[in-house]
């Protein structure tokens, strides 16, 4: 009995005690497991799985708000006009400036070279670091002769690097100064397809070499192959060629071209007018129709008038008086360089003291262009004594003290003081 109870303290006894003590450890873990749960349910959920959903409502959130839409519309409103509108600004400005120097060479063309400098400087306004823009700008500057723009195109045809408008206008300035060894020169450095500007300016330097008749087949030759608006460019060359030498053939050639409504129409009634007031043998007739083609011709400028009322006069001298006061009260409305243009035009007349009233004392000191008409007026009627006071006394804009002196020399000459004369000269 001791043993078996024995065996069962030492076999049952422990085994209870082990069951009852895991049976605790359960009821322990129970209670922690209840415990945590409880606490689980006033934790904050960390689901990371729902954080962009929040994000996202938050952003379209912020979206909604008014005031949030104008600061992003702001936003993008100065990148597109810091990135995107500066580019497409210069482009415009760019293109409108290629448009004004296309204008300003068709100016240059039909010889108005003040629209043409107008013309010129909007272009530089507007592209001033284009490189096109500038070297189309220095062409146009040798065109008209500008000195410092020809050695810089002499420069680039020495290095073979001028383009063919920069060639033709360096043979064209050669040509225009009488320098024929060097518009022979640059000339031969031209290749390429044979244009119409070409054919002319050999055609000049052919007759600048003397050689008319090998001018004239070259026209002759060019004619049958150019389209009617060259063909009749290099007609009116050939005539211009040889107006002087043979009248009677090229106001042949002029004749036809004078009925065309283009530029090259209109500058054939000019030179017929011109060589009609310098001597030629039309009679008043032909001054009379010049005149009835000028006025009705569609391209006819301000100073058409000039040489219309020029015509008139030479087929009727009795109106003149009435022809002057005629353009003089159309003048209120004229340009200045229109006036400019009246006032030569009235000592070429021979109109002096109209000339003189036109011109104002005031006006003929405001520029040295309007005292040098004045002074020419002046002089003709021999009122020399007011010259040599308005010299002596008066600052003259824009006048050279050479020509100061040649003024006050000859005043002095003509009133008989000739040591004052004798100064004047020294001083020249």
């Amino acid at each position: 009995m001791t043993e078996e109870t024995d065996d069962l303290k030492k076999g049952l006894g422990p085994r209870k005690i082990k069951r009852v003590s895991r049976s605790l450890d359960s009821e322990v873990n129970m209670e922690d497991a209840s415990r945590s749960d409880d606490k689980k349910a006033f934790l904050p959920d960390y689901d990371t799985d729902e954080v962009p959903v929040l994000r996202r409502e938050r952003f379209l959130e912020m979206l909604a708000d008014i005031r949030v839409r104008i600061v992003l519309g702001a936003l993008i409103l100065a990148v597109l006009l810091w990135v995107v509108i500066p580019p497409i600004y210069g482009a415009l400005k760019l293109r409108r400036a290629k448009v004004l120097m296309a204008q300003s060479t068709a100016a240059l063309e039909k010889n108005n070279e003040s629209e043409a400098v107008l013309h010129m400087k909007r272009a530089l306004l507007m592209a001033p670091q284009n490189a096109d823009v500038f070297r189309q700008t220095r062409l146009l500057n040798a065109r008209m002769g500008d000195p410092s723009s020809i050695n810089v195109l002499e420069v680039l045809a020495q290095k073979n690097e001028a383009t063919l408008d920069e060639l033709l206008a360096l043979v064209e300035q050669a040509i225009n100064s009488g320098n024929r060894k060097t518009a022979r020169s640059t000339f031969n450095k031209i290749t390429g397809k044979r244009t119409v500007e070409m054919t002319i300016l050999e055609m000049k330097l052919l007759s600048m070499e003397n050689k008319i008749p090998d001018a004239m087949a070259l026209a002759k030759k060019s004619i049958s192959e150019l389209d009617m608006a060259d063909a009749e460019k290099v007609r009116l060359a050939l005539a211009s060629l040889i107006l002087k030498a043979d009248a009677r053939t090229a106001e042949s050639i002029l004749l036809p071209l004078a009925e065309s409504p283009s530029f090259s129409g209109i500058t054939a009634i000019r030179l017929l007018a011109k060589n009609q007031l310098g001597g030629g043998m039309g009679g008043s007739a032909l001054a009379s129709g010049l005149a009835e083609k000028l006025a009705s011709h569609p391209l006819r400028s301000a100073n058409d008038a000039l040489l219309i009322a020029s015509l008139r006069i030479q087929e009727n001298p009795a109106i003149k008086q009435s022809v002057i006061e005629e353009l003089r009260r159309l003048r209120v409305d004229g340009t200045p360089d229109e006036d400019l243009e009246f006032a030569r035009w009235l000592n070429q007349q021979k109109a002096f003291q109209q000339a003189v009233d036109f011109i104002s004392k005031d006006r003929a000191m405001s520029a040295s262009p309007w005292l040098l008409i004045y002074l020419d007026a002046m002089a003709s009627l021999n009122r020399w004594q007011e010259i040599s006071v308005l010299l002596e006394t008066e600052s003259v804009v824009g006048m050279s003290d050479t020509l100061r002196s040649l003024f006050l020399a000859r005043s002095a000459e003509k009133s008989g003081n000739q040591e004052r004369a004798g100064e004047c000269w020294r001083d020249m």
